[in-house]
């Protein structure tokens, strides 16, 4: 049985783009044809298993408002019988470096790092540390929609300054319940 995860950001074929989108519609992770192959345009890495397609991790930068900075938002999909194989701690890490390795040849790196959640609540309980040694990924609190949230900067980065959030959002943020 070879595995193997292969680095693809920035080079997603039409090809790979077809085998993605129908990895994902017949994994029952996305439904919609047109909204995977759109995706397939995040695509950082792919997970391979005797040259087939068994996982995909995706990325995408975006404010994130409670760190009030740009970070990669990171999803990460296994097929089913390779889920507990101990494959999600190397595929995170392989992906992580190839987002970090381009971020930092930048002259101004778009984002601090990557950001996770964690869509499984029973993995999120077995997996409880606040900092996972394996992945140097450290809990960063409980998303909107109560997923657990990790984080990991990149090597050196320095903060800028704050992104101011949108008034409307702010003024939404100001009117919940304090957590």
């Amino acid at each position: 049985m070879a595995q193997e995860i292969v680095p693809v950001w920035g080079k997603v074929d039409p090809g790979l783009t077809a085998e993605l989108a129908r990895f994902w519609l017949e994994n029952k992770a996305m439904v919609d044809e047109g909204k995977a192959a759109e995706r397939a345009a995040q695509v950082v890495c792919v997970a391979r298993l005797d040259g087939r397609v068994v996982g995909a991790t995706t990325a995408y930068p975006r404010i994130v408002p409670m760190l009030r900075q740009p970070m990669y938002y990171l999803r990460m999909y296994l097929a089913q019988d390779l889920r507990g194989k101990d494959m999600s701690w190397q595929f995170l890490n392989d992906s992580f470096a190839v987002i970090e390795k381009q971020e930092l040849g930048k002259d101004k790196p778009l984002c601090l790092g990557v950001i996770l959640a964690l869509d499984n609540q029973r993995l999120a309980r077995h997996y409880n540390d606040a900092y996972w040694p394996r992945t140097k990924f450290t809990y960063a609190g409980i998303s909107r929609d109560g997923k657990q949230l990790r984080v990991r900067y990149f090597e050196d980065v320095r903060l800028p300054p704050p992104v101011q959030l949108k008034a409307k959002a702010a003024a939404a943020k100001a009117k919940a319940p304090a957590a």
